[in-house]
Protein backbone atom coordinates (compact mmCIF):
# COMPACT_ATOMS: atom_id res chain seq x y z
CA UNK A 1 0.00 0.00 0.00
CA UNK A 2 2.88 2.37 1.10
CA UNK A 3 4.52 1.96 -2.42
CA UNK A 4 1.45 2.85 -4.27
CA UNK A 5 2.35 5.70 -6.60
CA UNK A 6 -1.09 6.24 -8.09
CA UNK A 7 -2.90 6.08 -4.87
CA UNK A 8 -0.02 8.50 -3.19
CA UNK A 9 -0.78 10.84 -6.40
CA UNK A 10 -4.43 10.87 -6.05
CA UNK A 11 -4.01 11.72 -2.02
CA UNK A 12 -2.28 14.25 -3.39
CA UNK A 13 -4.98 15.94 -5.73
CA UNK A 14 -7.20 15.41 -3.20
CA UNK A 15 -5.15 17.01 -0.37
CA UNK A 16 -4.49 19.72 -2.23
CA UNK A 17 -8.08 20.56 -3.41
CA UNK A 18 -8.86 20.89 0.67
CA UNK A 19 -5.60 22.69 1.47
CA UNK A 20 -6.89 25.83 -1.47
CA UNK A 21 -10.41 25.78 0.10
CA UNK A 22 -8.78 26.60 3.11
CA UNK A 23 -6.39 29.25 2.07
CA UNK A 24 -7.24 32.59 4.43
CA UNK A 25 -6.01 36.17 2.91
CA UNK A 26 -6.85 38.21 5.69
CA UNK A 27 -4.18 39.21 8.41
CA UNK A 28 -4.36 38.15 11.56
CA UNK A 29 -3.34 39.58 14.63
CA UNK A 30 -0.50 37.64 16.62
CA UNK A 31 -3.07 36.28 19.14
CA UNK A 32 -4.46 34.36 15.84
CA UNK A 33 -1.05 33.62 14.33
CA UNK A 34 0.05 31.60 17.64
CA UNK A 35 -3.18 29.93 17.68
CA UNK A 36 -2.98 29.38 13.57
CA UNK A 37 0.51 27.77 14.46
CA UNK A 38 -0.31 25.86 17.42
CA UNK A 39 -2.88 24.11 15.22
CA UNK A 40 -0.72 23.44 12.42
CA UNK A 41 1.73 21.60 14.81
CA UNK A 42 -0.74 19.78 16.29
CA UNK A 43 -1.90 18.41 13.03
CA UNK A 44 2.33 17.60 11.89
CA UNK A 45 2.52 15.74 14.94
CA UNK A 46 -0.65 13.19 13.67
CA UNK A 47 -0.60 9.56 13.64
CA UNK A 48 -0.65 8.97 9.51
CA UNK A 49 -2.79 6.01 8.93
CA UNK A 50 -3.20 6.22 4.96
CA UNK A 51 -1.35 8.33 2.25
CA UNK A 52 -4.42 11.06 2.29
CA UNK A 53 -2.77 11.46 6.18
CA UNK A 54 1.02 11.66 5.05
CA UNK A 55 -0.14 14.42 2.11
CA UNK A 56 -2.19 16.10 4.97
CA UNK A 57 0.83 16.01 7.42
CA UNK A 58 2.98 17.57 4.74
CA UNK A 59 0.75 20.26 3.83
CA UNK A 60 0.55 21.36 7.24
CA UNK A 61 4.46 21.75 7.97
CA UNK A 62 4.19 23.14 4.95
CA UNK A 63 1.69 25.92 6.16
CA UNK A 64 3.38 26.04 9.29
CA UNK A 65 6.66 27.02 8.03
CA UNK A 66 5.25 29.77 5.81
CA UNK A 67 3.20 31.45 8.61
CA UNK A 68 6.12 31.39 10.77
CA UNK A 69 8.63 32.66 8.13
CA UNK A 70 5.65 35.66 6.84
CA UNK A 71 4.18 36.05 10.24
CA UNK A 72 6.55 35.71 12.54
CA UNK A 73 10.48 35.83 11.49
CA UNK A 74 10.05 37.85 8.52
CA UNK A 75 7.21 40.43 10.51
CA UNK A 76 8.32 44.23 9.29
CA UNK A 77 8.38 45.00 12.90
CA UNK A 78 11.32 42.32 13.47
CA UNK A 79 15.21 42.98 12.77
CA UNK A 80 16.34 42.02 9.14
CA UNK A 81 18.87 40.05 10.84
CA UNK A 82 16.24 37.70 12.45
CA UNK A 83 15.61 35.75 9.25
CA UNK A 84 19.61 35.70 8.20
CA UNK A 85 19.89 33.71 11.66
CA UNK A 86 17.25 31.30 10.78
CA UNK A 87 17.99 30.66 6.56
CA UNK A 88 21.40 30.20 8.11
CA UNK A 89 20.24 27.19 10.97
CA UNK A 90 18.22 25.92 8.37
CA UNK A 91 20.74 25.81 5.89
CA UNK A 92 23.04 23.86 7.94
CA UNK A 93 20.30 21.91 8.96
CA UNK A 94 20.25 20.70 5.66
CA UNK A 95 24.15 20.49 5.36
CA UNK A 96 24.30 18.13 8.45
CA UNK A 97 21.45 15.76 6.86
CA UNK A 98 23.79 15.85 3.60
CA UNK A 99 27.24 14.83 5.89
CA UNK A 100 28.04 18.70 4.89
CA UNK A 101 30.26 21.04 6.83
CA UNK A 102 28.33 23.96 8.86
CA UNK A 103 28.46 27.40 6.71
CA UNK A 104 30.37 29.70 8.26
CA UNK A 105 29.30 32.33 10.72
CA UNK A 106 30.15 34.92 8.30
CA UNK A 107 28.26 36.48 5.60
CA UNK A 108 29.73 35.37 1.81
CA UNK A 109 32.85 38.19 1.26
CA UNK A 110 30.85 39.09 -2.49
CA UNK A 111 33.42 42.37 -2.99
CA UNK A 112 36.83 43.28 -1.08
CA UNK A 113 36.64 46.29 1.01
CA UNK A 114 39.48 45.82 3.43
CA UNK A 115 42.84 43.88 3.20
CA UNK A 116 42.57 40.24 4.13
CA UNK A 117 44.61 40.75 7.06
CA UNK A 118 42.50 43.91 8.64
CA UNK A 119 44.45 45.99 11.49
CA UNK A 120 41.85 47.59 13.69
CA UNK A 121 40.86 49.50 16.96
CA UNK A 122 37.82 49.93 18.58
CA UNK A 123 35.62 53.73 18.22
CA UNK A 124 36.33 55.96 20.30
CA UNK A 125 33.50 58.41 21.65
CA UNK A 126 36.31 61.21 21.00
CA UNK A 127 36.21 59.75 17.46
CA UNK A 128 32.52 59.55 17.25
CA UNK A 129 32.78 63.55 18.42
CA UNK A 130 34.82 64.48 15.90
CA UNK A 131 32.61 62.96 12.72
CA UNK A 132 29.70 64.51 14.20
CA UNK A 133 31.47 68.08 13.57
CA UNK A 134 33.62 66.85 10.63
CA UNK A 135 30.83 64.18 8.65
CA UNK A 136 33.61 64.41 5.81
CA UNK A 137 35.96 62.73 7.33
CA UNK A 138 34.14 59.09 7.54
CA UNK A 139 34.27 59.21 3.64
CA UNK A 140 36.29 55.99 2.68
CA UNK A 141 36.67 54.66 5.78
CA UNK A 142 36.25 51.49 6.65
CA UNK A 143 34.82 49.05 9.65
CA UNK A 144 34.11 45.62 11.01
CA UNK A 145 30.99 45.09 13.83
CA UNK A 146 30.14 42.05 15.45
CA UNK A 147 25.98 41.30 15.97
CA UNK A 148 24.43 38.45 17.06
CA UNK A 149 27.44 36.59 16.30
CA UNK A 150 27.88 37.48 12.80
CA UNK A 151 30.66 39.31 11.52
CA UNK A 152 29.77 42.26 9.02
CA UNK A 153 32.28 45.11 6.78
CA UNK A 154 31.23 47.96 5.15
CA UNK A 155 32.76 50.88 3.59
CA UNK A 156 31.84 54.45 3.49
CA UNK A 157 31.68 54.80 0.05
CA UNK A 158 30.14 58.77 -0.80
CA UNK A 159 28.64 61.25 1.22
CA UNK A 160 26.67 64.73 0.24
CA UNK A 161 24.60 67.16 2.10
CA UNK A 162 21.12 66.86 0.67
CA UNK A 163 18.88 70.03 1.18
CA UNK A 164 15.88 68.25 3.24
CA UNK A 165 17.64 64.97 4.07
CA UNK A 166 20.57 67.06 5.80
CA UNK A 167 24.35 64.75 5.86
CA UNK A 168 24.03 61.01 3.66
CA UNK A 169 26.33 58.73 3.51
CA UNK A 170 26.16 55.49 1.09
CA UNK A 171 27.61 52.34 2.37
CA UNK A 172 28.85 48.98 1.00
CA UNK A 173 29.10 45.91 2.29
CA UNK A 174 31.42 43.09 1.52
CA UNK A 175 28.26 40.57 1.72
CA UNK A 176 26.31 42.77 -0.81
CA UNK A 177 28.72 43.12 -3.54
CA UNK A 178 28.19 46.10 -5.71
CA UNK A 179 24.90 47.60 -4.00
CA UNK A 180 24.96 50.23 -1.77
CA UNK A 181 22.68 51.52 0.74
CA UNK A 182 21.82 55.33 2.21
CA UNK A 183 21.75 56.30 5.71
CA UNK A 184 22.23 59.40 7.35
CA UNK A 185 24.43 61.02 10.17
CA UNK A 186 23.34 59.39 13.17
CA UNK A 187 22.36 56.19 11.69
CA UNK A 188 25.90 55.73 10.70
CA UNK A 189 27.25 57.32 13.94
CA UNK A 190 25.22 55.02 15.32
CA UNK A 191 26.95 51.73 13.56
CA UNK A 192 30.52 52.87 13.96
CA UNK A 193 30.23 53.62 17.36
CA UNK A 194 29.64 49.68 17.95
CA UNK A 195 32.33 48.75 15.16
CA UNK A 196 35.85 48.04 14.81
CA UNK A 197 37.82 50.95 12.83
CA UNK A 198 40.10 49.34 10.12
CA UNK A 199 43.45 51.57 10.14
CA UNK A 200 45.45 49.33 7.18
CA UNK A 201 43.05 50.53 4.54
CA UNK A 202 44.55 52.42 1.73
CA UNK A 203 42.69 55.52 2.93
CA UNK A 204 44.25 55.42 6.21
CA UNK A 205 47.85 54.18 5.49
Amino acid sequence: MWHDPQELRAAGERQYKIALENVSRESKTEEEIQVLLGELAARCEAEPKNFDDRVRICFAALACSQVLMDCVVCHPSRPFNDRVVVFRLIANINRKANNLAPLSSDPPRLVKLIPDAPITRPVTVRDVKRWRAYPKELLRRAFVYHKDEIRRVFLVADYCVKEIGGHCYELRFEDCGPDVFTFGLEEVLGMVAEAEFVTNTQMNA
